[in-house]
């Protein structure tokens, strides 16, 4: 059941995109004021340093959510700590080599490392970007659950009314109604009216 519960992946992007945007709005922010004050003079590689770090951003964030809000649950023939024990550290692991291959992008693009500063500021950010990711997958993943839940008792509430309308049709169904008067016939034999009665409403039926 777990398995196949996925959210989407339209879902998974808008949210990614949000995250990309909120965590590269201070520097972009930052530049502007500082061309805003003449401090500082447009260049090409502070438009490709910006689009550089927002993909980065995004992808980032995109492959947080889809391992701890989909990919953590593939294996459900694993035990659960098991599961989530091997969730926690691939969350490390994509968080430790996050901060390198930005500087490697970085580097082969641009031609130049990033400042040992910002690459310290840059695993800060990540690690508050990851915590916060974890919270929205598993919100993500509840919310998903719960509107198949809400689809399954749905789907519970027709089949019933779908049992009910069957047993009330083979209620009024005319060998059923035929058989019963009958019955009733034969048991009201002695009263000729009652007997007569039940006739006619058997020859109407």
């Amino acid at each position: 059941m777990l398995r196949q519960i996925k959210v989407k992946r339209s879902q998974l992007v808008k949210v990614s995109l949000v995250f990309a945007v909120l965590v590269s709005l201070p520097k972009t922010i930052y530049i502007y004021s500082k061309f805003h004050e003449g401090d500082m003079d447009f260049s090409i590689d502070w438009v490709v340093d910006f689009f550089i770090k927002f993909v980065f951003f995004f992808l980032f964030s995109w492959l947080i959510l889809q391992l701890n809000s989909n990919w953590g649950y593939f294996f459900t023939k694993y035990k659960k700590a098991t599961r989530v024990i091997a969730v926690v550290i691939l969350n490390l692991v994509i968080l430790l080599i996050g901060t390198p291959i930005l500087d490697f992008i970085f580097t082969f693009i641009i031609g130049h490392p990033l400042p040992e500063v910002e690459k310290g500021f840059l695993l800060v950010e990540l690690t508050v970007l990851v915590i916060i990711l974890l919270f929205v997958a598993r919100i993500l993943r509840l919310q998903m659950v719960s509107q198949l839940s809400l689809i399954e008792n749905e789907r519970l509430k027709q089949q019933n009314l779908q049992t009910e309308l069957t047993a009330l049709k083979n209620q009024i169904d005319p060998h059923f109604l035929f058989n019963s008067l009958n019955s009733l016939s034969c048991l009201i034999r002695d009263n000729d009216k009652a007997t007569q009665f039940v006739k006619k409403l058997s020859f109407m039926y």
